[in-house]
């Protein structure tokens, strides 16, 4: 059995302990604990181990530009109003008025699929919704 220690423990390696270089850093995502995602409280469980930080959903012009990336024929006006509408989506299961907390990947897959399905037919036929 290998046993990990950090690098300034004081403890030498040997054939069974892995010492940590300094500048070793991880990056941990996780999800909110309980539902929709039943997960583990991480910060419950590895916060003393860890120095956590909770990123926040990207402010709307920082959503924008990523999105404008993901569906550069996708009008402006739509992307605006998808933005605006998980906006308010993320704002109502922070409330707990809807149980599940969508995130920007929910909204770059919508944009992904209308940057694909962007036939002229379909626009004209979904056109009402975004105006």
């Amino acid at each position: 059995m290998k046993i990990n220690f950090a690098a300034n423990s004081g403890i030498p390696a040997s054939e069974n302990i892995i010492v940590a270089h300094p500048d070793f850093r991880m990056f941990v995502l996780a999800n909110r604990p309980g539902f929709p995602f039943l997960g583990n409280d991480f910060f419950g469980a590895m916060g003393d181990l860890f120095s956590c930080h909770a990123v926040d959903n990207p402010d709307t012009e920082s959503e924008l530009s990523m999105l404008r990336q993901y569906g550069p024929d996708v009008p402006d006006h739509v992307l605006r109003k998808l933005v605006a509408a998980f906006g308010e989506l993320r704002d109502m299961a922070d409330q707990g008025l809807i149980n599940y907390p969508y995130s920007t990947r929910e909204v770059v897959n919508m944009v992904k699929h209308l940057q694909v399905c962007s036939l002229p037919i379909l626009r004209s036929e979904f056109e009402p919704m975004w105006d």
